[in-house]
C-alpha cells in the first residue's frame, strides 16, 4: 500500500469529522464527489472543499469518522468508515456505514475522493462483495 497516500487519506478523514481539509494535501484539480446523502454532488478544487465544509458544518453540530479498514484496490485507496454525526437543528445522532475511495495525483497529493454514504455501493463500484 502507498503509505504516503494512506497517511493523506487518514488526515482527510480526520478533517472530515471537523468539516475542514488541508488544501495543501490535494492537487490543484482536486475533485470530491459525494454519493448519497444531503451533501450529494461534485465539489471541485479548493473552493469546492470550502463549500463542502461549510455545508457539512451547517448540517452537523458534531461529527467523527472511524476507520474500519483501509486497503488498496484497482489503483485506489479504499477506506471503510463509520461516520457519526449529530444534527445541528434536530440533535439526532446518526451513524453512517460508508466508504471513501481516494485516487492520488502523480505528485502523491489527493486528486479525487469519492465519498459514499452506502458502503455496499462503494464496494460494488469495484466489483467487490458487500461488506
Amino acid at each position: 500500500m502507498d503509505e504516503r497516500g494512506a497517511e493523506i487519506f487518514r488526515r482527510l478523514l480526520a478533517g472530515w469529522g471537523q468539516g475542514e481539509w488541508d488544501p495543501l494535501r490535494v492537487s490543484e484539480d482536486y475533485v470530491m464527489e459525494q454519493h448519497g446523502g444531503t451533501m450529494q454532488g461534485v465539489y471541485r478544487g479548493e473552493q469546492g472543499m470550502h463549500d463542502y465544509a461549510r455545508g457539512f458544518r451547517d448540517a452537523w453540530s458534531e461529527a467523527s469518522v472511524e476507520l474500519d479498514d483501509l486497503f488498496e484496490h484497482d489503483g485506489a485507496l479504499v477506506a471503510i468508515t463509520r461516520l457519526k454525526v449529530r444534527g445541528r437543528s434536530s440533535g439526532i445522532e446518526v451513524e453512517i456505514a460508508g466508504a471513501g475511495v481516494l485516487r492520488l495525483a502523480d505528485d502523491g497529493r489527493a486528486a479525487r475522493l469519492d465519498a459514499y454514504t452506502d458502503r455496499d455501493e462503494a464496494l460494488a463500484s469495484f466489483g467487490l462483495p458487500p461488506g
